[in-house]
């Protein structure tokens, strides 16, 4: 799955930095010094699937998909997610 430059500007106006590699894509506040992601979805070709939290609230946590299938449920997970990473 590609994430588009629409998505990670959407994301950037809601406070989320995603750092996108050959294998995963990374959750980081904006602006954040800590260097580690909130949570962690590794990239296949049918989508996003989640691999790790690292500091995101459980009740968060429980309610992310497993599999993020298009940019459009991505866009809904960074809605969601957003308070999180205000706070």
């Amino acid at each position: 799955m590609k994430v588009s430059k629409t998505t990670i500007n959407f994301a950037s106006r809601r406070n989320i930095e995603l750092v996108i590699d050959d294998e995963s894509i990374s959750f980081f506040p904006l602006n954040d010094d800590s260097g580690e992601p909130a949570f962690v979805y590794s990239i296949q070709e049918s989508g996003l699937f989640f691999k790790a939290n690292i500091w995101l609230k459980s009740a968060v946590k429980e309610e992310l998909p497993r599999w993020i299938m298009n940019e459009q449920m991505l866009r809904n997970v960074l809605s969601f997610v957003s308070p999180s990473f205000n706070d």
